[in-house]
């Protein structure tokens, strides 16, 4: 299977929210797997609780992680979920218990795609003291009010503070990658400087994420 092809497959339109990020660097990420018969490394943050009755994984999160799938399935690949668990804790006021319930009904749809995950927890301790401009922190209020149970105000300055400053563990620990998110190419500042694939999430033309969706089988 040679680059054109794995590239073809990665942006096609059926999972293509927008066009990569750093799109040569994707390439050469590409050229580099082929060449050392290795794997394309894969990685994608997901939620760290789920905002639906019971708390646990449902059909959606099946029907997202089968997205991913289907888009990988013809291509060697390691595909890692980072379980943003230390985002939920810290930044929405949600407690372990609530993480860990998702998490934990999460394991085995995971599995059984063959996806690897592994906890933001384990991957650094937080720390973001970082000045954060009050007109950024504005934009991201709403955002907060519909998902935190802290002060807006605060969980939108803590967001800014988290993804930011966790933005060079997170490159460096996979610089040989390709990220993917559900997120527009506008947040592109608060991800890894790293080749990105924006997607959809569940299906063409839906982009929420998963775990803010309720959809029992």
């Amino acid at each position: 299977m040679d680059e054109k092809h794995i590239y073809k497959m990665l942006t096609k339109r059926e999972f293509r929210r927008a066009w990569p990020f750093l799109p040569e660097t994707l390439k050469q990420r590409i050229r580099e797997s082929i060449m050392l018969g290795n794997p394309l490394k894969l990685v994608g943050m997901w939620g760290g609780h789920k905002e639906s009755k019971t708390g646990m994984a449902d059909y959606s999160d099946v029907l997202a992680l089968d997205n991913i799938y289907r888009m990988t399935k013809e291509i060697p690949t390691n595909v890692e979920i980072i379980f943003c668990d230390k985002h939920s804790i810290v930044i929405n006021g949600r407690t372990k218990f609530e993480s860990n319930r998702y998490y934990f009904s999460l394991l085995p749809i995971v599995s059984h795609y063959g996806f690897k995950i592994t906890r933001l927890s384990d991957i650094y301790e937080s720390s973001y003291n970082i000045k954060i401009d009050d007109t950024l922190v504005s934009k991201f209020i709403p955002m907060a009010k519909k998902h935190a149970r802290i002060r807006a105000e605060k969980a939108a300055e803590r967001y800014l503070k988290v993804r930011i400053s966790e933005k060079k563990t997170l490159e460096k620990r996979y610089s040989d990658a390709v990220f993917f998110t559900y997120s527009p190419p506008e947040m592109q500042f608060l991800m890894p400087t790293l080749p990105t694939l924006y997607i959809y999430s569940i299906k063409r033309g839906v982009s929420e994420c998963p775990w803010f969706m309720e959809m029992p089988e």
